[in-house]
């Protein structure tokens, strides 16, 4: 069976929404592609940020922080988590479909797919709970 991720390409970018609501953020797109691909998804870990910050009030910052916290470098595969600078956030957080393609999404923008080459600056994560994977 192959995973499409065709139905989150394209879906504007809304605080706090999930995917299955027609708009996404970061952190839920990066949740769903995780547990489209059966790895963990992180969601819970998310949760506190929705309780502590509003969109205007929240440091982009935190999204790096997080990324050292809960992952360790890695290189391009599944399911790895990335962030890289994004023009309005600062930050933007996406996550690898495949060995080559990254989704993303930041605020003001679309969630978009792209390979690898056009993101020579981004950083990647392999999620601490994904380590024996």
């Amino acid at each position: 069976m192959t995973l499409s991720f065709n139905d989150l390409i394209g879906l504007p970018y809304k605080w706090a929404a999930k995917p299955e609501e027609g708009a996404t953020d970061c952190l839920q797109l990066v949740s769903e592609v995780r547990r489209r691909l059966g790895l963990y998804d992180h969601s819970k870990e998310f949760a506190w940020i929705y309780e502590k910050w509003e969109e205007t009030s929240f440091p982009a910052l935190q999204i790096v922080k997080w990324a050292r916290k809960h992952g360790i470098k890695t290189v391009p595969r599944a399911g790895a988590i990335g962030y890289l600078k994004a023009r309005q956030a600062g930050v933007a957080l996406g996550v690898m479909v495949d060995d080559e393609s990254f989704l993303f999404i930041s605020p003001g923008g679309n969630a978009t797919r792209t390979g690898l080459y056009n993101l020579p600056r981004i950083r990647l994560y392999w999620g601490k709970a994904d380590a024996a994977i």
